[in-house]
This record gives C-alpha cells, structure tokens and sequence, in this order.
C-alpha cells in the first residue's frame, strides 16, 4: 500500500472493517503481519518477543 495510488487506498480504507483485538490472538495476527512485511522487505527489522509485547495491551 505504502506505493499505491491515493485513490485505491481510499477504496479499500472504504471498504476494509476494523475489528479491535487484544491478547494472544493480536499478538499472533501482529507476529503473523510483521513476518509478512519483513520477507517482502518492508520491515527492515527481526520480529522478536519484544517487537511483539510493544503491542501487549493486557
């Protein structure tokens, strides 16, 4: 997305549905998002415990 044009970003800002997490599941799904973006070459970083527990709300 960080590449796409404005207009197809606001398409799927549009049409995406947010749904709030917390816990173990948020912290798989954020793990599993961060891997993604780490083998395209977008995260320059490894996803570690501690990159993961940044997003521990509990």
């Amino acid at each position: 997305m960080m590449h796409s044009p404005v207009d197809s970003v606001a398409n799927f800002l549009d049409r995406v549905t947010f749904k709030m997490g917390k816990g173990q599941p948020l912290k798989e799904k954020i793990r599993d998002f961060q891997q993604i973006l780490k083998n395209q070459g977008i995260l320059n970083v490894e996803v570690t415990e501690e990159l993961i527990d940044l997003f521990d709300q509990d």
